[in-house]
C-alpha cells in the first residue's frame, strides 16, 4: 500500500489515508475532509507557489 502511494504522481495522492480497524466507517468523513482541504487550498494565494508549469 505505501509503495503504491509513494509511486503516485504529485497531485494524485489522497490527502489522507486511513488504515486499520476504522477504515470502513470513516470513508464519508474522509471524503468530506478531503473536499474541504481541496476547496481551502484552491482558494489560497499560496497555491501559485506550488503550481509547476
Amino acid at each position: 500500500m505505501l509503495i503504491g502511494l509513494a509511486g503516485m504522481e504529485f497531485g494524485t495522492r489522497p490527502n489522507r489515508l486511513t488504515v486499520g480497524p476504522y477504515a470502513d466507517g470513516i470513508d464519508p468523513v474522509n471524503a468530506a475532509h478531503e473536499q474541504l482541504q481541496t476547496d481551502m487550498v484552491s482558494h489560497s494565494p499560496a497555491v501559485d507557489l506550488f503550481t509547476l508549469g
